[in-house]
């Protein structure tokens, strides 16, 4: 009898153990593995095994470094993690010159909110911004940074070629949870987060001189042009630019798409007919508008010509990217510079907005780190809703947290105010076209269209679309 019960309390302690242990595991880090088959013992246990090893369940919606178990657990990762180096985690972090400033104040933060006796963090920060930094990593992964910023439409390639490591589910639950899901799915591939979204005010708006062009005026591009022409000035729209003038025909309603690798796009069809229609009117214009001036494309910098062309009383509005806005501030005084969705553009007799693209900021990890918890903890920091607001607060940049779009702290500006108008009328940059794509020669079709001076037959007009056409859907091919 004395046998029985104790085995009786031998299974009853046995049983306690073992939901203890797995609570526990769940709580240090939810990864999908057994906490009786993980290695405890392994530095970052928990993130520096295969990627696929990892679990796809989130974790409830939590800012892991308010919450103080889920900082806890953290901080014993992190501390498992630093003991392959002694203790001492080095990580490299690259960002652009606009945010070198604020970031290092965040890092700072960043380090004293993780702080922790058993380990020692020192972040090395570099100047290389989106425009750079997916090139280096793609070009030389290893020499890369543990943590980097770069845009949307450079996820599949930064993925394709493993330099991106899958957001592990201790951040995904608190990302899904907390920004907004055109975000979420823009910085995942087939339903996998790999990247922590930081804002979406990528893309280009129409700014304007408020004292040639009233809110009514702008909303439709032949007005623009119209009224430009009455005060000696002009609308410069860069449609020898593949990347603007493939809105004229994604807002004709043409299917263009990159899926899976492969570029296709119906150019030859009764909406690539409006398109073209609607060129032909913008061509029949001899004042008032430009396609682009010679040195917007052939300079270093785009944003001397568009300052100076402001400054001289040429331009009265612009097609363009947020990169030109300080500039044309300081050419015409912030104080008459507005910001605006893009125009409408009349084609075969229907308004129709013009489009953009949307390109979003994000930061990545390294999938080759040496320290994938802790690179993946300043990336969460970085791009956590407090970070977001103090962004949107001291620079104006549009947050990716749905709470202070919703909440009574976010007024938007002119610009940002622009983007949101805008948004129902973008198209998402990586699911519409490759890099291949800009081999198409697609701003051809306004170069024709101009040199006829918007005269072209119905034949002429789906030949040149023909040979777009299928120039793009053979792209792929080769």
């Amino acid at each position: 009898m004395k046998s029985s019960k104790r085995t009786l309390i031998i299974v009853i302690v046995m049983i306690l153990i073992l939901a203890a242990g797995t609570a526990a595991g769940i709580v240090i880090f939810n990864s999908g593995k057994s906490p009786t088959t993980a290695d405890n013992n392994a530095p970052g246990s928990e993130l520096s095994g295969t990627q696929d090893e990892q679990g796809s369940e989130s974790l409830t919606f939590a800012d892991p470094f308010s919450d103080e178990e889920a900082l806890s657990a953290l901080r014993d990762e992190i501390a498992r993690e630093a003991q392959q180096t002694d203790g001492k985690i080095e990580l490299t972090f690259w960002c652009s010159g606009d945010d070198l400033s604020f970031e290092k104040q965040q890092l700072n933060a960043f380090k004293e909110a993780i702080a922790d006796s058993r380990y020692e963090i020192t972040v090395k920060t570099k100047v290389k911004g989106e425009d750079e930094a997916p090139g280096a990593m793609l070009e030389n992964t290893e020499k890369g940074a543990d943590v980097f910023t770069f845009t949307d439409d450079c996820l599949a390639r930064l993925s394709d070629s493993d330099v991106l490591y899958k957001v592990n589910d201790r951040f995904k639950g608190y990302i899904s949870g907390s920004d907004l899901s055109f975000l979420n799915e823009a910085a995942s591939i087939n339903g996998e987060l790999y990247a922590f979204p930081r804002s979406w005010d990528h893309g280009y708006v129409l700014f304007y001189d408020k004292r040639v062009l009233s809110e009514d005026d702008v909303g439709d591009i032949e007005t623009i042009i119209t009224k430009s022409a009455e005060s000696g000035k002009s609308l410069c729209f860069p449609l020898t630019n593949s990347y603007y003038a493939t809105g004229i025909y994604l807002a004709a309603g043409c299917d263009i798409s990159c899926k899976d690798g492969v570029q296709t796009a119906d150019l030859d069809s009764d909406e690539g007919m409006a398109a073209i229609d609607g060129l032909c009117r913008l061509a029949k214009y001899e004042e008032g508008f430009v396609d682009v001036f010679p040195e917007y494309l052939s300079s270093d910098s785009m944003v001397k010509p568009v300052y100076d062309k402001f400054k001289d009383g040429t331009l009265s509005a612009v097609i363009t990217g947020t990169y030109h806005l300080n500039d044309i501030k300081k050419a015409i005084g912030a104080e008459n510079v507005g910001a605006a969705k893009l125009p409408a553009l009349t084609m075969n007799g229907v308004k129709r907005p013009l489009m953009t693209f949307t390109k979003n900021s994000m930061l990545g990890v390294k999938g080759s780190t040496k320290y994938p918890v802790t690179a993946q903890a300043l990336a969460c920091y970085l791009t956590r809703e407090d970070a977001q607001r103090m962004r949107y607060e001291s620079r104006g940049i549009v947050p990716a947290n749905k709470r202070i779009i919703a909440g009574d702290s976010f007024t938007p500006d002119s610009l940002q105010a622009a983007f949101e108008a805008q948004k129902p009328y973008s198209a998402a940059y990586s699911s519409t076209v490759s890099a291949s794509y800009w081999g198409s020669g697609i701003w051809n079709i306004w170069d024709e269209v101009k040199k006829s001076g918007g005269e072209l037959t119905d034949e002429k007009k789906h030949e040149i679309l023909a040979a777009v056409e299928d120039t793009v859907n053979n792209l792929s091919k080769h």
